[in-house]
């Protein structure tokens, strides 16, 4: 499937094609979502022995979706909450716990299970699993942290900015911030 704003990063497989079919017939109906699936963190060396059966759905303003593809509600709640306490390390190596809260915070506003025999169809997933602005900054966060795209925590904040002005300059201190950092880079390299 061609979307920019898709990324799957887990193998088609017997057991998740037919929800992944699902999903990408409901991307195709909803273009300007960001949507990633995976099954664990990019970047890092988690592995779950129920990987393979289940999968994680991320889209800024939403929670994070654990979705069961085989039916061990134990071996899943075991996936799910590995997943999570990896996420909780992760948000501890690059210091987001201070920004964030603790993992029993977000994990009850911020993250779904969605057992197999409980799925039904995405349209009604994800208008179901829809949070609130302040959430959707936490949403996002976490989402970047399990993406390897992460930024510095104290330069993007945890609280979304309220007026038009503070996000202006958040923008302009970030861009000022890395093209700083750039040009120390390159002093030191012609040094």
């Amino acid at each position: 499937m061609e979307n920019s704003l898709y990324f799957k990063h887990i193998k088609d497989t017997a057991v998740n094609n037919v929800v992944i079919q699902q999903l990408e017939t409901y991307i195709s109906q909803n273009l300007k979502e960001q949507i990633y699936v995976l099954n664990a963190p990019l970047g890092e060396k988690y592995i779950y022995s129920y990987q393979n059966n289940a999968i994680a759905i991320l889209s800024p303003k939403h929670k994070l979706i654990f979705i069961d593809l085989k039916g061990d509600k134990k071996a899943f709640d075991e996936y799910y909450n590995d997943f999570i306490e990896d996420l909780n390390s992760i948000s501890d190596k690059y210091k987001y716990k201070e920004y964030i809260g603790r993992p029993r915070e977000w994990k009850k506003s911020n993250t779904i299970q969605i057992y197999e025999n409980e799925f039904s169809d995405f349209q009604k997933l994800f208008s179901e699993t829809i949070v609130s602005e302040e959430l959707q900054r936490i949403s996002e966060l976490l989402i970047s942290l399990l993406i390897g795209s992460i930024n510095e925590i104290q330069r993007v904040g945890a609280r979304l900015p309220e007026t038009l002005l503070e996000r202006v300059k958040k923008i302009l201190f970030y861009l000022m911030a890395n093209k700083l950092d750039l040009f120390i880079k390159n002093s030191i390299i012609k040094l």
